[in-house]
């Protein structure tokens, strides 16, 4: 298993680039899959400056993970798939509707993928929709459609999401995007599982639905199995100190050995996660990489 860093929202390496993004290139099992791919603010993703910086090649993967519908996930993929083999693509079908942040009665923010089916057909050949579990081999698997269960979780607030109209099926005058938004309880949020010698690890995008909701939906996909590893994104930066402390202590009584909280888990949270995980807790980011649970 090794597991490399090539996009999030801190850098301490020179030559690297960081964004408000994910991406993790994740080795295991004879597979090798790209979990998110960044946001793509420019003409070359994050990720794959990265890693050509790392001297990592991006050319022969075996599938790409989409974590949920956002455009920091999901950007770089339109540009990754451009030209060349294409491998799978798996991502719940909710990804492709229209996400918005903000207040209840708007304004709102469009936070969705920044294309479509309709703008790149190319990229809907490759799509594999899944809305529950699937294996991609005999021990890593996708987990989708979490709800959440923890009850001091909640789905992450000021998130809507609605329908992505055609805009070429609307009549004259006719506003594209009619259908009124619903709260987004981010069904589509999906995490990968591997299930390694050391235990499982597991691989969260923003983790909507909580962290603890995230895990033990991920922890079915492997009944008895202990878990060893957590990385990717937490979206604590909001959440009150007493949730962050509930959150640490379910980790810790799931018997984590390490956590890598990355991209939107917010800098007071990861603070706190290691005041209450100690050296369990590894404040990693672009570059970095684990194999077999520790840090090179």
């Amino acid at each position: 298993m090794n597991a490399r860093i090539l996009a999030d929202d801190r850098v301490r390496r020179r030559g690297l680039l960081a964004e408000h993004g994910l991406s993790i290139l994740v080795e295991t099992d004879g597979l090798r899959l790209l979990f998110d791919t960044g946001q793509a603010a420019g003409q070359v993703p994050v990720c794959l400056a990265n890693a050509r910086a790392l001297g990592l090649s991006l050319a022969s993967l075996d599938a790409i993970v989409l974590s949920h519908g956002h455009y920091d996930h999901g950007g770089g993929l339109a540009y990754l798939l451009t030209g060349g083999r294409v491998p799978p693509v798996h991502l719940h079908p909710d990804a492709l509707k229209q996400r918005l942040a903000g207040p209840a009665a708007g304004p709102w923010q469009d936070v969705g993928l920044p294309w479509t089916t309709i703008d790149r057909p190319d990229l809907a050949e490759a799509l594999v929709p899944n809305s529950g579990t699937r294996a991609l081999s005999e021990r890593v698997r996708l987990v989708a459609g979490i709800r959440t269960t923890a009850p001091f979780e909640a789905p992450s607030a000021g998130f809507w999401i609605r329908e992505r109209d055609d805009p070429t099926s609307a009549s004259p005058g006719e506003d594209p995007t009619r259908a009124a938004p619903t709260p987004d309880h981010f069904h589509d949020e999906q995490v990968l599982v591997c299930d390694t010698s050391l235990g499982l690890w597991i691989f969260l995008g923003c983790s909507h639905p909580g962290v603890a909701s995230c895990v033990d939906a991920a922890m079915a996909a492997f009944p008895g199995r202990p878990v060893h590893t957590l990385v990717g994104g937490m979206h604590l930066g909001a959440a009150p100190v007493d949730r962050v402390r509930a959150t640490a202590r379910f980790l810790l009584d799931c018997g984590f050995r390490r956590v890598v909280p990355l991209h939107c888990t917010g800098l007071a949270a990861t603070c706190s996660l290691m005041q209450e995980l100690g050296d369990r807790c590894l404040p990693l980011c672009v570059g970095d990489s684990l194999e077999d649970g520790l840090p090179d």
